[in-house]
């Protein structure tokens, strides 16, 4: 067991869910119940299922981005399993984006060591273009 004067590591999280009505209070009511902060609240969609769940076959469509403590993960699926409001969720961690190795900058030395490639025909001007053109066609 942790100490009481120790803050619980909180995580982030990502839950996408279809729902019933528009009101999607529903979904952030829980999360609040069960000790979550909501961080980012986002607007829900009218969408039509491509199959009927729950005999609906139109639903809305949301997500919010949350955290909070990981142990009360299981309570809060148990919750919007048992709502019959919730016709389906996931629950996610957004990825951290790290930077790719290969995309380390240059130094400065061989940035000034590479030159772009010059063409190796001489441009043409638009009356040039149009005699060689008519050359090729007679």
């Amino acid at each position: 067991m942790k100490p009481e004067n120790q803050e619980i590591e909180k995580r982030k999280y990502e839950i996408g869910f279809v729902i019933k009505t528009e009101d999607a209070s529903v979904i952030s009511q829980s999360l609040k119940n069960r000790g979550f902060a909501v961080l980012n609240d986002n607007p829900v969609e009218k969408v039509q299922l491509a199959y009927p769940i729950k005999k609906e076959s139109y639903a809305y469509f949301g997500f919010l981005h949350f955290e909070g403590d990981p142990a009360a993960i299981k309570n809060l699926k148990d919750d919007l399993k048992l709502n019959p409001e919730v016709l389906r969720y996931l629950i996610i961690t957004p990825p951290f984006i790290k930077k790719p190795a290969w995309r380390k900058s240059l130094p400065v030395q061989s940035q000034q060591e590479i030159k772009p490639a010059l063409p190796t025909e001489s441009i043409l001007t638009n009356e040039a273009l149009e005699k060689k053109i008519e050359e090729i066609l007679k």
